[in-house]
């Protein structure tokens, strides 16, 4: 995970002007983020994370860090989203579920070196 959220990559991606990058605060403690930009699709945008504080859950910053990110989606003219969901995220998988999103298909990726199964999700804006 060290290599995956490097700290200068992570800079990066919040500065860039194509990367929507929202986080959501508690007690002045960042609790939550989300983060996506375009996908290949001239259609659409690829969510690339979406993470809530586990001891946060339940009280509906998952869904405003969503509603944020798909209204940037909408201001970007962006028409739908797309994203991959690791199949052993029972939680994630609902949430999206919950908020209209479907599974296209099904695929396995490498994730550290290890294969690993993912639901690709796609949802229109």
């Amino acid at each position: 995970m060290t290599e995956w959220y490097d700290p200068a990559d992570t800079r990066e991606a919040v500065l860039d002007d194509d990367v929507a990058y929202f986080v959501a605060e508690l007690d002045e403690t960042v609790r939550g983020y989300v983060s996506g930009s375009h996908h290949e699709t001239a259609r659409g945008a690829m969510l690339s994370a979406l993470y809530v504080d586990p001891d946060c859950w339940g009280n509906g910053i998952g869904t405003g860090l969503l509603e944020a990110f798909e209204k940037w989606c909408r201001d970007q003219g962006y028409m739908e989203v797309h994203f991959q969901v690791l199949q052993e995220n029972d939680i994630g998988y609902s949430f999206y579920r919950k908020h209209g999103y479907e599974v296209v298909s099904e695929r396995t990726t490498e994730l550290f070196g290890e294969p690993v199964g993912v639901y690709i999700f796609r949802g229109q804006l």
